[in-house]
């Protein structure tokens, strides 16, 4: 996972699978691209039919019991335990969403822009937009609005 950035803009990511040999990229207003094919979700999800992840670790003691309350919503939550490729699965729509605690950018920026340029959504807990050069944590990443909504919803309750 690769990460161009510039001033507190994402220029550009890479993110290489190497047991599919998927080749993922994106280019800041100019798309996400999987294998050089355009990928974009158009589809909306909502909490009760959506496959994602969660992170076990590192949850405050505000959110830990919440969020374990609130996993139980979906319909199917795993994970990889590599966050790239999680990200590469949301651009694709084959997972919906992320819910994340720990924001290392290293860990983060290839997979945000991605999915940002595939039509998806990133959103701290208190709505406001993920910006890595501010230390920060609580993430929700999506493939849809609709349940971004319901995950900032069922957070907030």
């Amino acid at each position: 996972m690769i990460a161009l950035t510039f001033k507190e803009k994402i220029i550009q990511s890479w993110i290489y699978k190497p047991l599919t040999e998927e080749f993922s990229y994106a280019k800041l207003g100019e798309g996400a691209f999987i294998n050089g094919l355009k990928v974009k979700n158009i589809k909306e999800f909502n909490v009760s039919n959506s496959i994602g992840s969660i992170s076990s670790k590192y949850w405050d003691e505000t959110y830990r019991k919440k969020i374990m309350d609130i996993k139980k919503s979906f319909n199917n939550t795993n994970s990889y335990r590599c966050i790239g490729f999680e990200y590469v699965d949301i651009a694709k729509g084959i997972r919906n969403f992320t819910i994340m605690s720990k924001l290392s950018p290293w860990d983060h920026l290839p997979g945000i822009l991605l999915v940002k340029e595939s039509a998806g959504f990133v959103k701290h807990f208190d709505e406001s937009s993920y910006n890595f050069t501010i230390e920060s944590k609580n993430l929700v990443v999506t493939n849809s609005i609709n349940l971004l909504n319901e995950i900032l919803n069922l957070i907030r309750e």
